[in-house]
């Protein structure tokens, strides 16, 4: 049935209806976290990051920073996406993107470390290029 008709309907109970599930339907997307909820994800996030920081110092030279850098990535992009939960818009799915993409190459770059000379060089400008082309792939 088209939703015109319904509102064009002299019957008021018709209206009411055709009202009611115009509104239900713009708000399904539209739910955000209480306040409550919002400050247990960032405690539960905080606590991530810290056990994850915590599992790193098992680890020792390159391999630990390696380790430091996926925690803080994830950290980053954790707090991306409950910004982005928590009030939906272009700009949180923006820095979303920017997040997980910086992620990657701060991590990439570190993994860079391990290599030496030409080898190194060429490792750094493919991390360089993956994350110029997943910005571009935001915009």
């Amino acid at each position: 049935m088209d939703t015109m008709i319904l509102l064009n309907a002299r019957n008021p109970y018709l209206q009411a209806l055709a009202l009611a599930g115009l509104i239900t339907c713009s708000s399904l997307g539209a739910e955000t976290m209480t306040n409550a909820e919002s400050r247990e994800a960032q405690r539960q996030i905080a606590v991530e990051h810290q056990t994850a920081k915590q599992a790193c110092n098992a680890q020792n030279s390159n391999a630990k920073d390696v380790c430091l850098q996926e925690a803080k990535g994830a950290y980053k992009v954790a707090r991306a996406e409950l910004e982005n939960k928590d009030e939906p818009s272009p700009r949180h799915q923006r820095n979303l993107g920017i997040a997980k993409a910086d992620s990657t190459y701060q991590t990439a770059n570190e993994r860079c470390d391990d290599a030496n000379g030409a080898a190194k060089s060429a490792c750094r400008a493919d991390a360089k290029s993956a994350r110029k082309a997943a910005l571009l792939d935001i915009k």
